[in-house]
Parts: C-alpha cells; structure tokens; sequence
C-alpha cells in the first residue's frame, strides 16, 4: 500500500508554516488511486492549528492526469497547539484492611490415572445395511402379496 509521507514541517514565519509531503507511485492495477490535497495535508499536522491554506496542490499515487508525486503546502496558523499529555487521574486506592492469613490446607497428592487400554477389536454395528432392509421390506410384500 502506498503511504502518505510528511517529509517536512518548516516555520516559515510566525503565522505561516511550509509543509513538503510524498507518496510513492502504485504498484498494482488494483491498488486504489489515492488524491491529497491541502485540506487532507492539513488534517495531518497535529502540531498547528491551520486556519487557511495559501498555496493548495495536488498529489496522487498515479502518473496519469500528470500529477506529481511530491509537493509543497504553505498554511497560515492561527498558534501553535501545546501537546500536553492529557493528566491521567490517579487511581483511587481503598482503604488497606487487613486480613488475617490462613494456613494453606494441605492438599491431597494427585494419584495417577491408570492407562486404559484401547480396545482393537471393531464393534459390530447395531444399524443393519442396507441391503438387509431392502431385502426384509421384499420380503414383507412377498409375504403381504401371497396372504392375499
């Protein structure tokens, strides 16, 4: 797959930044053609907040429709956004009450199972074939035809 790849993040100015970014050309046929443009660069900058974009190119992980593969944003900043960790609040911790111990009972040793020895001899099968049932149900309109 074919990943957005923010090269630089550059200050340009107090209110202003330049953002250069690239993405490789596809592969495959059936890889999906993929378009950026400013407002997605923008989404990406956590560092800033943009309040506009000045310069809007296009970039796409396809050649054809002659677009390029590497460009250059420049957005105007409103300030810049402190990254705080968010404060993780502390965990409560109940009230310590102590608990008497006990004396671990002891447990029984396991025995050891005795191994079972497999039968290698095939049970006979209870269901009857199919032949038999075939043959007993002629046999029973042979019997149904002559008592009539």
């Amino acid at each position: 797959m074919n990943k957005l790849i923010i090269e630089t993040v550059v200050k340009v100015d107090p209110n202003t930044i330049e953002v250069t970014a690239s993405i490789a050309v596809r592969d495959h046929a059936t890889d999906k053609k993929k378009y950026y443009r400013g407002a997605d660069i923008a989404k990406l900058v956590t560092e800033y907040e943009v309040v506009e974009t000045i310069e809007d190119p296009i970039i796409a992980n396809t050649k054809r429709g002659n677009y390029n593969q590497r460009a250059t944003w420049f957005f105007k900043i409103k300030k810049v956004i402190q990254n705080r960790a968010k404060a993780i609040p502390k965990p409560k911790i109940p009230e310590v009450v102590e608990v008497p111990k006990r004396t671990p009972d002891p447990s029984p040793t396991p025995t050891p199972k005795p191994t079972e020895v497999k039968d290698t001899q095939t049970k006979p099968s209870t269901k009857t074939s199919i032949r038999g049932r075939m043959s007993k149900i002629a046999k029973e309109k042979t019997n149904k035809n002559t008592k009539e």
